[in-house]
């Protein structure tokens, strides 16, 4: 049976449809462009308050993007659709050239992203920033640097990061004559060199399991455009680094398998997981599991497993010494003394289950119809990795952090599962049996794909989701119908209609597979915005230049305030506090570390002399009772808490558009101006 699959050259209507689409973006962006004047007005009365002074230059780049996509998509019509066949034939000789196209497109992609919408410019300087947990490791990162030691505050010993390798690569660093403003770049280009090194890697694993042109242009396209691998890029943290660890460790499993001689240093770099993030020791204890299953000498292997422990073991006796606890306090406090952990964990894992839904299917459906027994452990540790993401409760932030590192795999396994299914039904008797399957095959797709989209919205109910599910099956049942009838009236002319079923099977699959998970295009744009946390950079340097140099700030948002004002740093939320970390949680939020704080341990007691409210007042008190509760109590109990109610509260210094800086009055600056 051949594994390779052939593509007909493709109908000239598809040409024309896609001339036509273009067309109208192009049209809808000349006037969304040409009429930005007239739509600020209907735009605040739509939002019922007046938009912000960056709406003009925002309908400029959503027109902007229309035109781009609508230029794109008619040079598709009309260059590249009809040499479709000796571009697949050029793909197939050349991967090679698939490879620098993907780079090339994620330089395109990625690089003004982290140019513009990772940076800010404040009186004549631009200042790049991180998102706030990876600048909670810079501020650690640059004491390191200055001679102070791994530590938030000076001669305070709390692990207050879990990212031990990449914190130390912070501190590196922050050695180079760089100011402050610039240091989160050098972050940012990291992440983007080690991205293509992923995708290098990704290539080269698909090899291995002979997945061939097709699949390799697929897998490594949807990488470079996936939302969630860019957004996690994009915040600086470990995340890209975890992943090319991890993939680059699998390939070297696969590679000495295929010799059946284990080699020392691929077990070192599976032990390298666990401090590159600790949590990671999964990754590790999964791979080392998966390196006893392939290799026939498993005295070897366990020999090597062992040997290589010494890492993690040094680092574990490294944080014992040092911090004098075995594990992150950040452990202590998203882990640890919370009873709904198991229910915020089986939300995040079902919203990323719903959201990969077609990868997963489609991943699952390889592994059981080509019976390779590597695939088989890979999905294994998809499966037993997920089981622990939902046991510790989850991840504080949207895009699927934790499940990052795997997504590679998923998508690989997928396209292998695209490709296999080609070809199972080019073995079917055409095109009967497909008339057969076709209403079940629109029905079942199309549920999926609408659920999929549909949930992760975030803003349908059940009941609604489970309706319009319901509606769209009634509704594809229909379209299947009239498609089979069609495709029988042409059947009854073409004697072998083995290519079209091809082309069409094959680009429904991949949409499916591709359409489905998040996306970077379209709405490419909105990554070109500053984040609503650019206004940390601004109050973490307004602190800096109006408040004493020992002077003590308390905050929730501990990240780049406390590292742009370099202030005496109190964490409301307990990330950096030990006390904090280890209490019980004292809201019904289900968001890991957001729901643990004590303002009568940390305004009482620590007795900031300012601190930074997530509110920008004047605010109303039933706005704050409705922040009171569930996940974003810890701003609503603040405001309403009788320490700073009394002595802060009152003394506002700064008003931002989501922030207020006060100053508490026992503070011995507190009659300063």
């Amino acid at each position: 049976m051949s594994t390779n699959i052939t593509f007909a050259s493709p109908s000239m209507r598809w040409k024309r449809l896609l001339l036509v689409c273009s067309s109208v973006l192009i049209i809808i962006g000349i006037l969304i462009v040409t009429t930005v004047e007239q739509l600020l007005p209907l735009i605040a009365s739509l939002r019922a308050t007046p938009v912000e002074k960056d709406w003009t230059i925002k309908l400029y780049l959503i027109g902007g993007e229309f035109l781009a996509y609508g230029v794109g998509m008619a040079l598709v019509g009309l260059f590249i659709w009809p040499q479709w066949v000796s571009l697949v034939s050029f793909a197939r000789r050349n991967t090679t050239a698939i490879l620098k196209a993907t780079i090339a497109a994620m330089l395109l992609l990625w690089l003004p992203v982290i140019i513009i919408g990772r940076s800010i410019s404040i009186d004549g300087e631009r200042y790049w920033w991180l998102l706030d947990d990876a600048m909670i490791s810079m501020r650690y990162a640059r004491n390191a640097a200055n001679g102070l030691g791994l530590v938030w505050n000076p001669s305070e010993r709390v692990e207050g990061y879990t990212n031990f390798l990449w914190t130390v690569y912070m501190a590196l660093v922050h050695l180079l004559p760089l100011p402050p403003s610039k240091t989160s770049l050098v972050i940012l280009l990291t992440n983007l060199i080690l991205a293509i090194a992923t995708v290098i890697t990704i290539t080269r694993l698909i090899h291995h399991f002979d997945g061939g042109w097709f699949v390799t242009t697929a897998t490594i396209m949807t990488y470079t455009i996936n939302r969630n691998v860019m957004v996690w890029a994009m915040a600086g943290l470990e995340t890209t680094l975890l992943t090319f660890l991890f993939l680059l460790a699998v390939y070297r499993i696969i590679c000495d398998a295929k010799n059946n001689q284990p080699r020392l240093s691929t077990f070192f770099l599976i032990s390298l997981l666990s401090l590159v993030r600790t949590d990671a020791i999964v990754f590790s204890a999964l791979l080392y599991l998966m390196s006893i299953l392939v290799f026939t000498n498993k005295t070897r292997v366990l020999s090597y497993s062992g040997f290589s422990l010494i890492l993690p073991i040094i680092h574990v006796f490294f944080r014992w010494f040092y911090y004098h606890d075995l594990i992150p306090n950040t452990a202590y406090l998203k882990v640890f003394n919370w009873e709904q952990r198991f229910i915020a964990g089986a939300f995040y894992v079902i919203s990323f289950l719903i959201q990969y839904g077609i990868i997963i299917g489609f991943a699952l459906f390889s592994v059981l119809r080509s019976k390779q027994r590597l695939q088989l452990y890979l999905f294994g540790i998809f499966v037993l990795k997920t089981l622990y993401i939902g046991y510790v409760g989850g991840d504080a932030f949207y895009n699927f952090r934790f499940f990052v590192p795997i997504i590679p795999i998923l998508l690989m396994l997928a396209f292998l599962g695209v490709k296999s299914f080609i070809l199972l039904l080019n073995e079917v008797d055409w095109p009967k049996a497909w008339l057969r399957k076709m209403r079940i095959w629109f029905v079942g797709v199309t549920c999926g794909a609408i659920g999929a989209m549909l949930s992760s919205s975030g803003w349908l109910s059940l009941g609604l989701l489970f309706f319009a599910i319901t509606f769209v099956a009634i509704v594809s049942w229909w379209i299947g119908s009239v498609a089979a009838s069609r495709w029988q009236r042409e059947a009854l002319s073409t004697p072998d209609i083995r290519p079209q079923q091809t082309i069409l099977v094959g680009a429904l699959s991949v949409a499916l597979c591709i359409g489905t998970t998040p996306l970077i295009i379209p709405g490419y744009t909105t990554f070109l915005f500053p984040e609503k946390s650019a206004e940390f950079v601004f109050v973490g340097l307004f602190l800096k230049q109006h408040t004493p140099e020992d002077s003590k700030v308390a905050a929730t948002a501990a990240g780049s305030i406390f590292y742009f004002s370099e202030r005496y740093g109190i964490d409301l939320l307990g990330k950096v506090d030990r006390y904090i970390a280890r209490l019980p949680v004292v809201s019904d939020g289900i968001v890991p570390g957001h729901n643990k704080f004590d303002f009568n341990y940390s305004l009482g007691i620590l007795k900031p002399d300012f601190v930074v409210a997530d509110f920008a007042i004047p605010v109303t008190e039933e706005q704050m009772r409705e922040e009171a509760k569930g996940n974003t109590a810890f701003i609503g109990q603040l405001y309403f808490h009788s320490i700073f109610r009394e002595h802060c509260l009152p003394y506002p210094i700064y008003v931002g558009s989501e922030t207020t800086i006060v100053q508490c009055d026992w503070s011995p600056y507190f009659k300063m101006k």
